[in-house]
């Protein structure tokens, strides 16, 4: 298990092909928030997100990304570790071509 929280349960699986991957299963309060995660990230096809592998009613199959998980980092290192890499994030979603789906609000 990666992560639980209000809105999924997370997990890292390995494919048949062997390569590995992360299963991310909606809660209720998920499905009611995220509703539009697939179309979303399906939108910007890996620029700045995860790519979609798969989804099926609300399980996403997502690429995994190697590194070291933030959340393994001490002593408030994670914000410092996290804040440069959440602005290349949304650097790269900004300088997307991709179209935003129907009913997705914007930042």
């Amino acid at each position: 298990e990666f992560a639980r929280t209000k809105t999924a349960l997370v997990l890292r699986v390995s494919r048949r092909d062997g390569t590995q991957a992360v299963l991310k299963c909606l809660t209720e309060a998920g499905k009611r928030y995220e509703s539009t995660a697939p179309a979303v990230l399906r939108g910007f096809d890996g620029r700045g997100v995860a790519q979609v592998l798969a989804s099926y009613h609300d399980a996403l199959l997502l690429e995994y990304c190697a590194g070291p998980a933030l959340l393994d980092s001490e002593n408030g290192e994670a914000d410092a570790i996290a804040v440069p890499v959440v602005g290349e994030v949304i650097a790269a979603m900004q300088t997307s071509q991709a179209a935003r789906p129907a009913g997705v609000p914007t930042l």
